[in-house]
């Protein structure tokens, strides 16, 4: 089944927003990581590796903590 013209013509610019938004929504997440303190984020990385059984969303946080954490590992600072 195929778009009618003039869907086709608007589908690629919705993609692109959709694509910004994504971008736009990541940067978000991660200033808001960055702002937690160094044994908070320890305390949070300790129980994401130590919880077996994890919700999508549980999992999709505990990924946002390990890269924080890799962030100030690069930054020099061993937290987690």
């Amino acid at each position: 089944m195929q778009l009618p013209a003039k869907e086709r013509a608007t589908f690629p610019a919705i993609k692109h927003w959709g694509l910004a938004l994504a971008l736009l929504t990541l940067t978000a997440c991660s200033n808001e990581f960055s702002d937690i303190p160094d044994e908070e984020l320890a305390d949070k990385a300790y129980a994401c590796r130590t919880t077996t059984e994890q919700s999508p969303g549980f999992a999709i946080t505990c990924d946002n903590y390990k890269r924080e954490c890799e962030r100030r590992r690069e930054a020099g600072k061993y937290v987690c």
